[in-house]
């Protein structure tokens, strides 16, 4: 019988700190990904971090690609894609090391819990241009297939009742957003206009869902209400906006734009449903990959530097105050994830 994923001691490992800047809650921390480059041998590795940059701990080690970090809502449960022997699979952290949950012959990437602690989606590549989403237990048990061949699918996203997800699907005519139930049934298109939809996002209440739609040759956000499944444009400008995020309480999303007059990306919050567009990074240099505070205070992002040789984790005040460095290391600090 498999091992908890988690013993009591790795989550008070992973799980414990002081108050950090900006107030967060004492149990805050930061899962990222910094990319070694080779270094000693080793490629990319998973790390947590306080939000004040201190208490910075190493979760993996090795010549191995670890990603995507995904943690259940309660923050006892941590998962990651691991790529190792020229496969990918995803795997966990116990008392005894790295643990594989889907070994096999295959490529899997981008697993997400569901709310409810027992369901994991992920993607499975069996060949080239063939790529689908399955559904497992938490331990990687009895996976199967949900969408059997047809197109190329990524980007599993649990709805909050941890019933139904949304997912993206490539066939000839481009990329659009799709909805199932967990057991594969009653599958739909979300969009059906644009060359390219992407990043879907639910809202904490499961009624909208936010994305990215490439239309007339450029990117804009979206908003789709889930029961009248009428769609509302967010933004309307020439930049591509992309990323988008919804804070915790619904009220804001988060995405990232090129800022007019500059080369660089920046971070950028608007209200549900469109207004009160403002820009919260510094237009310095590339800012991307945004995520929200548990409790919607703070945004932790990757700010680039020296044309993509050097990302570094920075926070900042959800108002756009107190922009700050987390962790400034050599090398790439990428992807950052607020732990529950």
């Amino acid at each position: 019988m498999m091992k908890r994923l988690l013993l009591a001691a790795l989550a008070a490992f992973l799980l414990s700190a002081p108050v950090g800047a900006g107030g967060a809650a004492p149990s805050s921390r930061i899962a990222f990904g910094r990319d070694l480059g080779g270094l000693s041998g080793d490629l990319t590795s998973l790390y947590t971090v306080r939000p004040d940059g201190s208490g910075l701990r190493r979760l993996t080690t090795g010549p191995t690609q670890n990603l995507d970090p995904s943690w259940s809502r309660d923050g006892t449960r941590f998962v990651f894609s691991s790529s190792r022997n020229a496969r990918s699979e995803i795997g966990t952290l116990t008392s005894a090391g790295y643990r594989p949950l889907t070994p096999g012959p295959w490529l899997d990437g981008d697993p997400a819990f569901a709310r409810d602690r027992h369901h994991l989606a992920f993607f499975r590549s069996r060949s080239f241009g063939h790529q689908d989403i399955y559904v497992a237990d938490a331990n990687g048990r009895g996976a199967h297939n949900l969408t059997h061949g047809r197109g190329v699918n990524w980007a599993p996203t649990w709805a909050p009742d941890s019933k139904t997800l949304a997912f993206v699907r490539f066939e000839s005519f481009g990329a659009q957003i799709w909805q199932m139930n967990r057991d594969g049934s009653g599958q739909r298109p979300l969009t059906s206009t644009g060359s390219w939809n992407d990043h879907p996002s639910f809202s904490p209440d499961g009624r909208q869902l936010v994305y990215s739609a490439r239309r007339n040759g450029n990117y804009d956000l979206y908003s789709l209400n889930l029961q009248t499944r009428r769609e509302r444009r967010l933004t309307r400008t020439p930049g591509a906006e992309l990323e988008p995020v919804w804070s915790p309480d619904g009220s804001k999303i988060a995405f990232v734009a090129y800022t007019a007059g500059t080369s660089f990306t920046d971070v950028y919050v608007i209200n549900s449903d469109g207004s009160g567009r403002r820009v919260i990074t510094r237009a310095d240099s590339n800012n991307s990959s945004p995520a929200w505070s548990v409790d919607g205070k703070q945004i932790a992002f990757e700010k680039e530097h020296f044309l993509g040789h050097d990302t570094d984790l920075y926070l900042i005040n959800s108002d756009g105050t107190n922009e700050r460095p987390a962790v400034t290391l050599d090398w790439s600090e990428i992807t950052p994830v607020w732990i529950p």
